[in-house]
């Protein structure tokens, strides 16, 4: 068994349809707002649009590592 190494959030799903009839179904999933490291719940409460207005996430594709950050430029 291989093991491929993992950072942050890691989701598996599946869905089963355990019915005798078919089913075509839409699913979205994802996460939102998160907030850079630093960022605490008084900051977003008092200055939740400066802070929308400069957060910044990227992925790094080589790693696949996401990076959540505030940046002024």
């Amino acid at each position: 068994m291989e093991f491929k190494q993992c950072f942050g959030f890691v989701k598996k799903s599946e869905i089963i349809n355990a019915s005798d009839k078919d089913y075509t179904i839409t699913v979205l999933d994802g996460l939102q707002n998160i907030l850079p490291q630093g960022v605490g719940s008084d900051l977003q409460n008092s200055t939740s649009n400066l802070v929308d207005a400069y957060k910044r996430s990227e992925l790094q594709v080589e790693s696949g590592l996401g990076i959540f950050a505030l940046s002024a430029l």
